[in-house]
């Protein structure tokens, strides 16, 4: 059995060489393929799919008023697996091996994986895995990528799934598991319970492809051990924030300790900055208020001011207002802390609080050890620049 893996443009490609690694080391009658690899050994035809790589697929194609790496709210399965049998139908994928699409797009039932219920299509859901574990998101994404493998040979349509997987979480790679955090069981076990084993045998599934699952889930047990048990308490380091490209493209948040950087485009700046001037904390009930939006439009034109009145307000609307739309502009921001700097090193400057969405959500870093250059006092933050925050042109040099 083949398992091709292709990905939305805006999966990151290391991410997706990690996984393929992973999935790789584990030996047994089923073959990995990097859809890439197929690409470029297809001959090429004009105007055909074949011109574009395995990581192409932009789930913003068919988005309309929404631009480049805008976070999109949602998008429906049927796009996800038209994408898989598009890729199908152009590399003459056999009916029998599987197709897995991944995106750090979320879908319109918020499921961070499903299967096709017409062809052995899957997608898996990337963003987000920081929040809950300390291993990279490729690991939990490999274990899904393999366990919802095993689930379309059993389940056969979601439904079914739906209706039959263990609503009450005990371990099993068929736990239901509604939220994330729930899927830290099943990926500490790393077991299939025997009742299912022995619905999967009766199923007709091959043992040998159990047998590689557990494998491959053993493997990814073994690395959360190890990053929880060699987990240390680092200290949080000073952050300098300048402007980016002459305050039209957000901010870059400079630790010069480390020699680290990270870059916000205009709408995650403004939610960042936006915690950052409450030290207090804030709900997301409060962006209903008069006032909080006034300070999110104020920061993001201050940011961008080529766009129309119209659609900031729009913007800072549905931000207030829908989670739907919210949700995804706060799991980027997160990923753009992660990426750069790590779990543990970035709990310090993320948007954190209780599991419910009205929770109060705050920015636990200590505002000391925030600087900003005069240039985002001035015309970024402008009328809402307070004490304690210091400007100054280097880090440690008053302005």
């Amino acid at each position: 059995m083949k398992i091709y893996l292709i990905a939305s443009v805006e999966f990151d490609t290391q991410e997706f060489n990690k996984v393929l690694e992973i999935l790789q080391t584990t030996s047994g009658l089923i073959t990995f393929i990097n859809g890439n690899d197929v690409v470029k050994a297809a001959p090429k035809k004009a105007g055909a799919i074949t011109n574009r790589d395995a990581n192409s697929y932009s789930i913003l194609e068919n988005q309309k008023a929404f631009e480049a790496n805008e976070p999109v709210a949602w998008a429906p399965w049927a796009d996800f697996f038209s994408y898989c049998n598009d890729f199908r139908q152009t590399y003459q994928v056999e009916p029998s091996d599987f197709l897995v699409f991944l995106t750090p797009h979320p879908n319109h039932r918020f499921y961070f994986t499903a299967f096709d219920d017409t062809a052995n299509n899957l997608f898996i859901h990337t963003d987000g895995w920081e929040e809950y574990l300390t291993c990279r998101a490729a690991f939990p994404v490999s274990y899904l990528i393999m366990s919802q493998v095993l689930q379309k040979m059993l389940y056969k349509h979601m439904a079914v799934k739906d209706a039959t997987a263990h609503h009450q979480a005990k371990g099993c790679t068929n736990d239901y598991c509604k939220n994330k955090e729930d899927i830290i069981l099943k990926l500490r076990t790393a077991d299939i319970c025997p009742t299912c084993l022995k619905e999967m045998l009766h199923a007709k599934i091959k043992e040998e492809h159990i047998l590689q699952a557990l494998s491959l889930f053993e493997e990814v047990r073994k690395e959360m051990l190890f990053k929880q048990r060699y987990s240390f308490n680092l200290s949080p380091r000073k952050m300098h924030i300048t402007g980016n490209k002459g305050r039209k493209k957000g901010i870059v948040i400079k630790l010069f300790e480390i020699n680290k950087e990270i870059e916000l485009d205009p709408k995650k700046a403004m939610v960042f900055l936006t915690f950052l001037n409450h030290p207090e904390g804030l709900r997301y009930s409060h962006f209903k208020r008069t006032e909080l939006r006034n300070e999110l439009e104020y920061l993001y034109r201050n940011m961008n001011d080529r766009e129309n009145q119209e659609v900031v307000r729009t913007m800072v609307d549905k931000f207030a207002e829908e989670k739907s739309y919210r949700d995804p502009v706060l799991s980027r921001l997160r990923t753009a802390f992660t990426k750069v700097l790590g779990t543990e090193l970035a709990k310090d400057y993320l948007i954190t609080g209780g599991q419910e969405q009205d929770d109060l959500k705050k920015i636990n870093l200590n505002r000391d050890l925030v600087s900003f250059d005069p240039s985002v006092t001035r015309h970024i933050l402008g009328d809402y620049y307070q004490a304690p925050y210091k400007p100054s042109v280097q880090p440690g040099v008053s302005a």
